[in-house]
């Protein structure tokens, strides 16, 4: 099976005036997703995939305009599409599958009038505050390992580097210490189109240059 990524890296050091506000309290989350699992196929539009599952979720209805319709990956493609034209990459989609950003999508997302704003988290601890309000958007490097979960759901960091990937974080298990993520390849792959990645996992991926970015929805 071909898969595609997309995931490219784009760093502003402005988006630090806008980091998440810590939370009062940490506790283990894991946000409702009962939409149909999206699949970006052959395209490297997980940007715009990973923002169409953000909204797809509970959180996400009335960003949806009162828990309207749910988004396909028409309207994925349309988000990515526009992410290339606000990104700092060179190219745009189409005819250029340049990838994209999780800062760029965002943008796109206010100009289409989904999202009110949206903030940055750095670092694992306030990616754990980040999740207490919400599902996010993380960018980060994508290996072999991580290619298919293993029996338990766990993908791994590990083998050769295959590229940049974003995809949505759903969860935070604190006791078990693991992050639950959906994908954007179907519900064939993983449980249902999610994996599980372990803290000390997901931390190594974020040093890699890797970025939270936090969806804030129309009315939040």
């Amino acid at each position: 099976m071909t898969r595609a990524y997309g995931r490219v890296v784009e760093h502003d050091e402005r988006s630090r005036r806008f980091a998440v506000r810590p939370a009062f309290a940490l506790r283990t989350v894991l946000w409702r997703h009962n939409a149909p699992v999206l699949d970006q196929g052959e395209i490297g539009s997980c940007t715009g995939h990973a923002l169409a599952q953000w909204l797809n979720c509970e959180i996400g209805a009335k960003s949806r305009g009162g828990g309207g319709a749910y988004l396909t990956s028409d309207n994925a493609l349309t988000l990515y599409e526009m992410a290339t034209q606000l990104d700092e990459i060179p190219g745009f989609y189409p005819p250029h599958d340049t990838g994209s950003s999780g800062l760029a999508v965002c943008k796109a997302g206010v100009a289409q009038g989904y999202l009110s704003s949206y903030r940055h988290a750095f670092g694992f601890d306030q990616f754990l505050h980040a999740m207490q309000s919400g599902p996010v958007l993380v960018g980060t490097d994508w290996f072999t390992g991580m290619e298919s979960p293993d029996d338990k759901f766990f993908i791994r960091p590990s083998g050769g580097l295959v590229g940049g990937h974003e995809y949505l974080a759903l969860g935070a298990n604190l006791t078990a210490q693991y992050v639950t993520i959906l994908n954007s390849w179907s519900a064939d792959w993983g449980s249902g189109g999610r994996a599980r990645i372990s803290f000390d996992d997901f931390k190594t991926l974020l040093a890699r240059e890797g970025d939270v970015t936090v969806p804030v929805g129309v009315g939040a």
